[in-house]
């Protein structure tokens, strides 16, 4: 991961890309989910709440809209970890705060890329309250 980053901040891909370079400059590569906590809570202020999510992931979860009013009714950091097609380990589902619903289609058929849901979970969640603090300002 370090090389892949390199190559895009101080590498050849960051003269091709400079927005690029410019997004990965701002990211810190760990070694472990517990490098990742430890690291937010020494930088923020109250404990850091886990929201984990995956397209396969079972049991008791919370929907985009709770989650939405969790976060906007509480306080602290909040770090979402989202598994791959292969899941997440049962240990860091089993620790995490909450579990978000999968982003289902409307077929048997459920296949997107990471980078979608996230793109998808990120406006579900805090999208729209992103856009009506534009609108107060």
């Amino acid at each position: 991961m370090r090389a892949i980053v390199g190559h895009w901040t101080s590498g050849a891909g960051g003269a091709l890309n400079p927005s690029r370079r410019e997004a990965l400059e701002a990211l810190e590569v760990a070694g472990s989910l517990a490098e990742v906590l430890e690291a937010i809570a020494r930088e923020e202020s109250g404990p850091v709440r886990t929201v984990v999510t995956g397209a396969r992931l079972g049991g008791s979860c919370v929907s985009h809209g709770q989650l939405r009013e969790i976060l906007e009714n509480g306080n602290g950091p909040t770090l979402f970890i989202f598994g791959t097609g292969w899941g997440l380990a049962g240990e860091i589902i089993e620790s995490s705060r909450y579990r978000l619903e999968p982003i289902c289609g409307t077929g048997t058929y459920n296949h997107l890329s990471v980078r979608s849901a996230v793109a998808i979970t990120l406006d579900r969640v805090v999208g729209r309250k992103m856009e009506v603090e534009k609108l107060k300002s």
